[in-house]
């Protein structure tokens, strides 16, 4: 196939597109609407369903008919265009992409693709493949790729689980000190409005106690703000080294 003159391809194509069968896999025609009028319905076939029975073609003497197109025609089906919603559409994957394997990425379905048309130009029977010293060191690698992508995927499942939990933890963390910071709050006003009703007494002697009491509260409470806040400062600025 060196060059146009000598490449069998334009010479199948050619007798392809010349021949008139009554049932040609591109197209079919409604016979009474034909009878009825000039205007011709056309019911296409899906273009893997078309080669197919394109490839099934045989002369009088059994050979297949269109050999050198129907490689080209094999090369082209199979060719990733690198849109997976698009791919996933393709009769091909839908054969191999069955219920269990649906959530399978594209790396994983081009290569189920591969070994599927590679086992085809044996006729589809994998028992008929030559297994040769390059073929079993090929699995032999594949098998440890594959377990090599385990442990990858295993040790990212295990890492994003690790991080998932120390969001979590981080979460529960904040929540607290939150809760703290809202409770210190509440505690320095009931603090305040003691002190202002025992400064408001007429009996002194219980307003000293009322203010003793009111000035406790309120120390503790602003110790208690001034440690939560210190807590808060300290988790933000962790957390922005983190991000850094």
């Amino acid at each position: 196939m060196s060059g146009w003159n000598t490449c069998p391809i334009p010479e199948d194509w050619y007798c392809r597109t010349a021949e008139n069968t009554d049932d040609d896999e591109g197209a079919a025609t409604d016979d009474e609407d034909t009878a009825q009028s000039r205007d011709q319905v056309v019911k296409y076939e899906r273009i893997d369903v078309y080669w197919s029975k394109v490839g099934k073609m045989t002369r009088p003497t059994g050979e297949r008919k269109y050999s050198a197109l129907m490689k080209l025609a094999r090369i082209a089906l199979t060719l990733n265009h690198g849109n997976a919603d698009v791919e996933r559409g393709f009769s091909k994957n839908k054969l191999l992409l069955t219920s269990h394997r649906m959530r399978l990425k594209m790396p994983a379905i081009n290569g189920l693709r591969t070994v599927s048309s590679y086992v085809s130009r044996y006729g589809s029977k994998p028992q008929s493949l030559p297994f040769s010293r390059h073929v079993l060191n090929s699995i032999r690698s594949s098998h440890t790729n594959y377990e090599e992508w385990k442990k990858k995927e295993k040790e990212l499942k295990r890492k994003a689980e690790e991080d998932r939990g120390k969001e979590e933890a981080e979460g529960r963390q904040v929540d607290d000190l939150l809760k703290k910071k809202a409770n210190s709050e509440a505690l320095l006003k009931e603090g305040m409005c003691l002190l202002d009703e025992a400064m408001k007494m007429k009996d002194k002697g219980r307003a000293m106690i009322k203010a003793e009491a009111a000035n406790a509260i309120i120390q503790n409470a602003r110790k208690a703000l001034e440690d939560v806040e210190t807590a808060i400062s300290k988790r933000d600025s962790q957390s922005k080294k983190r991000k850094a």
